[in-house]
């Protein structure tokens, strides 16, 4: 029941196929793909270049590839000149959400397939990503982002917290399971899953170097209520390496990052709900991180991460409390002002597109 419900909501292409006894039996055609990549920083461009050239290497290769250049023109015209084997495409709105809309916009493929610029694919990272598309019920797939420490990794900094840095961490679940927070540095989504679900939520989403994370993940949560038959899934033997310069080592930048990710956790309550937005991190909290700190504080030379654990869990947790209360005491104020309050834990109307 699953699979043919599924089939239907995904929009598959089948073809016929000969099985033993000259019968025949209907198997997905490969479906095509587009690569979509978003930068926006001049300084990055020899990281683009790798990153494109890994691409390239891919077997088999994307259908296209698409550059989406955000808010600077000069340098796409660079990209367009030095990388002519590449759609390249100016985008006149801030931010990693708006960006990985337009890629979709002016790709083509059935499966669009999104990487950063500033992560190396591995041969096999296209392939592995897309293969768990042959199931029919898989809407989205999220692969394994091993961080490259340029320069050295710290020893304070713990696996369970490599999502600080935009890496797979240690809590994921195992290759080809469900999971419900995709990492947008190496993730591909079907255009008939786009279609139905519509597109990324503008308030949450990077504006450079700055912003609100979880925009994957709400647009999972979007996507199971829409197509409650879906899963999204984790491709473990779909691999990048994510570049993790100096700056994104320190203890400072450390916690930053998780009072951010709080922030932007408070933000996704707002929009989807406690329920489902809180879910997996719940769990989250009580399997992985207090196992975690338990497991350190048996071995003097871990101590540190110990800390780095407890503190960054600190930081997230007050992250969250002071957005929310700040926006709860904003509504208070606006409602007895007379003033309408239409921002907050209203639900957003995404753009339905006919993308193909």
């Amino acid at each position: 029941m699953l699979r043919s419900a599924c089939q239907r909501a995904l929009g598959l292409r089948y073809v016929r196929t000969m099985v033993e006894g000259g019968s025949t039996e209907a198997t997905p055609s490969a479906p095509t793909v587009s690569v979509v990549i978003c930068t926006f920083d001049r300084d990055r461009f020899a990281n683009l270049r790798a990153a494109l050239v890994r691409i390239d290497n891919q077997v088999p290769r994307p259908n296209e590839v698409v550059v989406v250049v955000n808010g600077d023109e000069e340098l796409a015209r660079e990209v367009a000149s030095t990388l002519p084997c590449v759609v390249v495409v100016e985008g006149a709105h801030a931010g990693v959400s708006a960006a990985r809309e337009l890629g979709v916009q002016m790709s083509t493929g059935d499966v669009i397939a999104f990487i950063d610029d500033d992560a190396l694919a591995e041969p096999s990272w296209l392939s592995g990503l897309i293969e768990p598309f042959q199931r029919p019920e898989v809407m989205m797939t999220s692969g394994r982002i091993n961080p490259l420490w340029l320069t050295g990794r710290p020893s304070w900094f713990p696996d369970e917290f490599l999502w600080v840095v935009g890496c797979s961490y240690r809590g994921l679940p195992d290759s080809g399971e469900a999971l419900r927070n995709p990492i947008g540095a190496s993730m591909a989504i079907r255009r008939s899953v786009v279609n139905v679900v519509g597109t990324f939520e503008s308030r949450l989403g990077r504006v450079k170097s700055d912003g609100n994370g979880c925009e994957e993940t709400e647009y999972a949560i979007r996507a199971h209520r829409a197509l409650p038959d879906g899963v999204v899934v984790f491709a473990g033997a779909s691999m990048v390496q994510h570049l993790v310069p100096k700056a994104r080592t320190t203890f400072a930048y450390f916690m930053k990052r998780c009072w951010r990710e709080g922030r932007s956790k408070a933000i996704l309550v707002q929009i989807a709900g406690r329920g489902e937005s809180l879910s997996v991190e719940r769990s989250y909290v009580r399997r992985v991180l207090t196992h975690a700190v338990l497991r350190a504080l048996r071995t003097p030379s871990t101590w540190g991460q110990a800390a780095a654990i407890v503190m960054g869990f600190a930081a997230t947790a007050f992250g969250f409390s002071a957005f929310s209360i700040t926006t709860k005491v904003e509504a208070i104020f606006a409602t007895s002002s007379g003033q309408s309050c239409s921002g907050g834990g209203q639900p957003t109307e995404h753009r339905r597109k006919s993308l193909r």
